[in-house]
């Protein structure tokens, strides 16, 4: 994979997901009229994905039975389409700074379409951090920054292999995008768990070990 910075717009792409040029940073930045979100991870999940999109219905969750050893200020929410695809690829989606898995539900509402359309399942993660007045991702401590370290960041991977253990999903096909507080917890996922994910878009984030 290559690492493309566009001022705060860092986005870790997988070679096997782009058959030409890499993304180029023209105008990728501005915000995609069809999906609300930017150009830039409209582009990385239209390859994730496909292009034609559908109207997509409601979030499921708190959901349960999926961790061990995680904080329990961390909940998981999904999204699986109604007719799933036979090993569908997973995209995890983390919100913002006293955000909420439903809010983020609301803001990809085009990629969440895309799922409905393409048949992969979404995993909407969910922070109540007591120790952040904010409620943001914890990406800075050493729990959350080694792999396997009981953090936040485990947890996540955590929710991946619910994923792929219930919905026999495709591990070769796990993906993360996030903005904010999720767009730092992506890049901690692509740098702690390269096992677990293939590629991430992450705005307005921060190096995994910089925060």
């Amino acid at each position: 994979g290559a690492l493309y910075d566009i001022g705060c717009y860092a986005v870790l792409a997988g070679r096997h997901l782009f058959e030409a040029e890499p993304l180029r940073a023209v105008s990728l930045v501005d915000r995609d009229p069809v999906l609300g979100v930017d150009r830039l991870t409209s582009a990385l999940l239209a390859k994730i994905a496909g292009t034609s999109l559908a109207r997509a219905q409601s979030l499921s969750g708190p959901v349960t039975g999926w961790s061990s050893g995680v904080p329990a200020y961390i909940s998981m929410f999904e999204y699986v389409p109604a007719k799933l695809a036979d090993a569908p690829a997973v995209v995890v989606a983390a919100h913002w700074c006293g955000g909420s898995a439903s809010a983020f539900f609301s803001a990809v509402s085009g990629i969440v379409a895309a799922a409905d359309k393409h048949g992969f399942v979404m995993v909407f993660p969910q922070t109540t951090n007591p120790a952040s007045a904010a409620k943001c991702w914890d990406v800075g401590s050493k729990a959350s920054l080694i792999h396997d370290g009981g953090g936040d960041t485990q947890a996540i991977a955590q929710m991946v292999k619910h994923e792929i253990d219930k919905r026999h999903a495709d591990a070769g096909r796990v993906y993360i995008m996030g903005t904010s507080s999720g767009a730092m917890l992506t890049q901690a996922m692509l740098a702690v768990y390269p096992d677990v994910f293939k590629a991430g878009a992450a705005y307005s984030g921060v190096p995994a070990g910089c925060w």
